[in-house]
């Protein structure tokens, strides 16, 4: 990673190929701020470092991203919008609630569950009060009647239609979309969650493009024809602000906090970027990437990004310099 001089946040840079092979410049600024109770939000002291690759929660394939890489090509759609935070009761015995994150157009309700198990009753099916809907199914003898839920490969719930997996006492999601829950160990609803989606996950792994013999033996290394730049986005597609959030957008968080709601207003950055090579000199105005909340730390993480062509430029490649318009105190 290239450094940058980027007072008081992070900033950085790093030399990748497009779709042609150009070598091309991926600036970085990242900004982290602390969340107060009264509302307001500050420059936090200890600023976030980038985030150089995928950060899993536990074992590769079993687990999701915890924090995606931040070095990684600008993001072609808007900005994409997460939550880290865990479900707060707000009293003794709750069963049931809801957490919601709220920002601009991006907006989105979750209904959380405490631990629950399927057993069966008078009526059947019945759910008892207790991640999201997904998970593999490698219960029948047959291989080929392996099925596994393509938007949520480490969740829980999912049953094949060939399942020889035993359905009582299995686990149920505990984070469900309120207008589709589970009924019954059947049920297929579309997973929720408020993180990063899996590079190999749907509905982002349908951007990634073909890598068949063909591209083996015409594009091998480039990216292949038919990858979409879509594919850079991590977020859930209800997560995304189109057009890149600018700054003064007022953010609501519900159920992740003791006090119950969390609620402030996006600080207002307008970060210039200077990129200095031997023989010329680049402004580049880089746009709101991601904004991540972290409802756990009462922090907020800003990440700016913008793209520039080197090519043979590359070597002579100086220093990366920000400026900083405004932003909150």
């Amino acid at each position: 990673m290239i450094p940058a001089e980027a007072s008081p946040f992070v900033g950085g840079g790093l030399v990748l190929p497009d779709r042609q092979g150009i070598e091309q410049l991926i600036v970085v600024l990242k900004a982290t701020y602390d969340l107060l109770p009264d509302g307001r939000v500050v420059v936090a002291d200890e600023q976030d470092p980038i985030v150089l690759g995928d950060e899993l929660r536990g074992e590769p394939d079993k687990s999701s991203i915890a924090r995606e890489s931040e070095l990684t090509p600008p993001k072609p759609l808007g900005t994409d919008v997460f939550l880290v935070g865990s479900a707060v009761a707000p009293r003794a015995g709750t069963r049931q609630m809801t957490v919601g994150l709220k920002l601009g157009a991006a907006s989105k309700t979750a209904l959380i569950s405490g631990y629950r198990v399927w057993r069966e009753g008078a009526l059947g099916a019945a759910s008892h009060t207790e991640l999201a809907f997904g998970g593999l199914d490698k219960s029948a003898a047959d291989a080929s009647t392996w099925e596994g839920e393509p938007r949520n490969p480490v969740g829980r719930g999912f049953r094949a239609k060939a399942s020889k997996a035993e359905w009582r006492e299995t686990l149920l999601p505990n984070i469900e979309d309120p207008s589709s829950p589970v009924r019954s160990p059947s049920d297929r609803p579309a997973p929720i969650g408020f993180g990063p989606i899996g590079r190999h996950w749907m509905p982002r792994l349908q951007y990634a493009g073909t890598y068949d013999e063909r591209w083996q033996q015409e594009r091998m290394p480039l990216l292949p024809e038919d990858f979409d730049d879509r594919f850079h986005h991590a977020a859930p597609p209800d997560q995304i602000v189109l057009g890149h959030v600018r700054g003064g957008e007022s953010v609501h968080v519900v159920g992740c906090t003791p006090q119950g709601t969390l609620a402030f207003t996006l600080p207002t950055l307008r970060p210039k970027a200077t990129v200095e090579t031997f023989l010329r000199s680049e402004q580049l105005d880089p746009r709101c990437d991601t904004v991540t909340v972290d409802a756990d730390r009462a922090k907020l993480v800003m990440v700016f990004k913008g793209a520039v062509p080197l090519g043979r430029d590359l070597v002579m490649l100086e220093h990366i310099a920000f400026a900083l318009e405004e932003h909150a105190s």
